[in-house]
């Protein structure tokens, strides 16, 4: 089974008879997974992120693994090649320490240990900006060797967003197997999953299902992170629009965002059938 984990969305599906058992199944993992983002400035992190989570009944947090950089950057510039090094290990150790005082709580870890390393924009290149410039593929790669060697069962991420785009997802999947290949080269495990970013809209549904299809050549669960779906529909003139057009083109932006629900409903089901069929 490829487990969704740590979405984002309050409301139930609204789904009729004929889609209730997807809608279910969904649902469960909805119900199964509340996460929360940390950032070392936000307030969760000082009150204590674990008692915000027991609190809210959440029983597993996101910890994006860059927030730490801010304490490493003059490490990282200058120095010799060991020095270097060594600092790439202390990152990992930090990042580590932090997901271990989670797990004593008994609230699980997840680390976005690769998070959004391609450019937002066309043409879709790695980004070289902020920490980027700093850190390569291959340094991310040692600072999760180096958490696992402190913490084995430390759940670690590609996280990244418009999937739905082919360029991008095209470059993504090339920073990703950039990852599998040190993998296979230096004999270790890095990634435990794949983090998608659901910011998508009503327009781009087949995207969406493509996207999550073609994820599955990697083997690995895909976690949708974050998800929300905006309304507005492709080459309609909303200026011009009689109150009675605009209702029923508002009626149908909510049955298009009903159907996006579903079909993320359907291809995790789907899946999941599939993968219960081959074992």
């Amino acid at each position: 089974m490829l487990p969704i984990k740590g979405i984002i969305i309050k409301n139930k599906i609204d789904a009729d008879e004929e889609e209730y058992e997807y809608a279910e199944f969904l649902n469960e993992k909805i119900n199964l997974s509340s996460s929360v983002f940390v950032d070392k400035k936000d307030t969760i992190w000082s009150l204590n992120g674990y008692e915000f989570a027991k609190k809210h009944g959440m029983n597993e947090v996101y910890i994006n693994a860059l927030v730490f950089f801010k304490d490493f950057p003059d490490r990282l510039v200058g120095g010799t090649k060991e020095q270097y090094e060594t600092a790439l290990i202390n990152y990992g150790k930090a990042v580590a320490s932090v997901a271990k005082e989670y797990e004593t709580h008994g609230i699980h870890t997840v680390v976005d240990m690769f998070n959004e390393f391609v450019d937002y924009n066309a043409p879709f290149s790695e980004r070289t900006n902020n920490w980027m410039s700093k850190l390569s593929v291959e340094d991310l790669c040692k600072i999760a060797v180096a958490v696992k060697e402190e913490m084995p069962n430390a759940d670690l991420g590609y996280n990244d967003w418009n999937f739905e785009n082919p360029e991008k997802r095209k470059m993504i999947f090339e920073v990703i197997r950039k990852i599998q290949g040190y993998e296979k080269e230096n004999g270790c495990r890095i990634l435990d999953h794949i983090g998608t970013q659901c910011h998508t809209s009503i327009n781009d549904i087949e995207g969406l299902r493509q996207s999550i299809e073609e994820l599955q050549q990697f083997g690995l669960p895909i976690d949708i992170t974050e998800l929300d779906i905006s309304k507005g529909l492709d080459g309609v003139d909303y200026e011009t629009a009689t109150p009675e057009e605009l209702a029923a083109i508002r009626k149908y932006e909510q049955k298009l965002q009903n159907d996006v629900m579903k079909m993320i409903s359907k291809t995790f089901y789907k899946l999941r059938q599939t993968k219960d069929l081959l074992l």
